[in-house]
């Protein structure tokens, strides 16, 4: 439901409305007036379509003859009709009117009361104002949550190939740096002592790999 200064302005609205349409429904069809000793005229509407008829009898656009006027009495009722339904709305605004809030204070006190409301008013924007900062607050913690797991999953996930590569790459230095390092004194034992050392080399290889 509207605020009551809206419902009075669209009541205002209709009741122009009704002024309207009631004064163009006289205007148009109004009984004509009979005057003792004088003739009959027609009503305004006769009059304008034979005005028109008279001035360009050939146009094809002229638009139809008007309805006959109704009798006087028909015509009061519908005046009294429509005289009703205009007082039943000035009635509704003048009800809308007297539910305005402050009618009844005075000057002073309705200012004063517009004072609290805009005290009222500026405390509730403040805690506005801070609810938007501690939100906004949230969301970039949030955010920065976000990205710091992404970089860590990203970093893990790229450095595996990496690790592995070093963990091969070292244990293959152990074996190569074991073997280099004990090939001087291989290479001064004869031959059936370098058969019977070589088989002791790959039982202690701590790889397991063997002579690789």
């Amino acid at each position: 439901m509207s605020d009551i200064l809206t419902q009075i302005q669209d009541e205002l609205d209709m009741l122009l409305n009704q002024m309207q349409s009631s004064f163009a429904y006289i205007r148009v069809r109004a009984p004509p007036a009979t005057i003792p000793g004088q003739p009959t005229l027609s009503s305004y509407a006769e009059h304008q379509h034979q005005t028109a008829l008279q001035a360009n009898p050939n146009n094809p656009h002229l638009p139809p003859a008007p309805d006959p006027p109704v009798s006087q009495e028909q015509y009061q009722k519908d005046i009294a009709e429509l005289s009703r339904d205009m007082v039943f709305k000035e009635k509704q605004i003048e009800a809308l009117i007297s539910a305005l809030p402050g009618l009844k204070n005075s000057e002073e006190e309705q200012l004063a009361r517009m004072k609290e409301l805009e005290a009222e008013l500026e405390a509730l924007e403040g805690e506005r104002e801070e609810a938007v900062r501690e939100k906004e607050a949230l969301v970039k913690r949030v955010e920065e949550k976000i990205r710091t797991q992404f970089r860590w999953r990203w970093r893990s996930d790229s450095m595996k190939p990496l690790l592995g590569g070093i963990q091969k790459y070292n244990i293959g230095a152990t074996n190569v740096q074991r073997t280099v390092g004990m090939q001087p004194a291989f290479d001064g034992l004869r031959p059936e002592q370098k058969s019977s050392d070589t088989k002791l080399l790959m039982d202690t290889d701590p790889s397991g790999d063997g002579a690789d």
